[in-house]
């Protein structure tokens, strides 16, 4: 039995909110509510009163839920254009960024002296090892420095 727009009490005098799913919305609607079917017709919740009154009561916020999942479902069917081109502005944005992010790697590859490079740590760690007099250490960190100078 009707009693109100979109609110029905069933055969157990139990009243629930029942919306129609436009055609065109009810394939988007099944993705916003997460639900196995492929479509969605109809929108119904029970409110689980057999109190008149207080159902008109409860029926509004379930109304407002059902048009905030149809809004939804409308939002999924707007196409959003794919961009094929940047402006010089994006492209300078991004440029800067790449540049910022090779200046901090080369200054903490500059601070610790080896970098995150396990080749060139073991390089340096030979290399040190092997050369056990002083003039060869001093050597060898005068190249260190130039090469983290000239970079």
């Amino acid at each position: 039995m009707r009693v109100g727009m979109g609110l029905i009490k069933n055969e157990h005098g139990v009243f629930h909110v029942r919306r129609k799913v436009p055609k065109l919305l009810e394939a988007a609607t099944a993705r916003v509510m997460d639900v196995p079917k492929e479509r969605v017709s109809w929108l119904k919740e029970t409110l689980g009163t057999k109190d008149e009154k207080q159902a008109r009561v409860l029926a509004k916020p379930v109304m407002m839920k059902f048009d905030r999942i149809i809004a939804q479902a409308e939002a999924l069917l707007i196409e959003h254009p794919v961009r094929t081109e940047l402006t010089e502005a994006e492209i300078k944005r991004i440029a800067d960024y790449f540049y910022a992010h090779e200046l901090g790697a080369d200054e903490a590859l500059r601070e610790e002296g080896t970098g995150s490079d396990p080749g060139f740590a073991a390089f340096i760690v030979s290399s040190w090892k092997r050369g056990s007099s002083s003039k060869h250490r001093s050597m060898l960190l005068r190249r260190m420095a130039l090469a983290c100078r000239t970079g």
